[in-house]
């Protein structure tokens, strides 16, 4: 086992998809905007990934209260891996 994998439940109005992969892009080598330092082989080496998404539902309201913006809220399990190398002392 090379990598390290978290599932996460979610509830999103943007789709699994994009979800997902802007879940992946912020817990890994990127922010919201891609940095000069950010590399093409660093994301390749040290990106996570995004393994698995299972829908679950959708609904017209989000379960939790919150200022409406969407229309679907989809929900699904996202699995999300980090290699290993990515970890150990700082």
């Amino acid at each position: 086992m090379n990598r390290i994998t978290a599932t996460y439940d979610i509830e999103t109005p943007l789709g699994l998809a994009q979800a997902a992969a802007v879940m992946a892009g912020e817990q890994s080598t990127g922010t919201f905007v891609r940095l000069a330092s950010e590399t093409d082989a660093l994301r390749e080496r040290a990106a996570a990934q995004v393994d698995r998404i299972v829908p679950t539902g959708s609904s017209a309201t989000p379960s939790l209260p919150c200022r409406k913006t969407g229309d679907v809220y989809e929900r699904g399990l996202v699995t999300i891996s980090w290699p290993l190398a990515n970890f150990g002392v700082s």
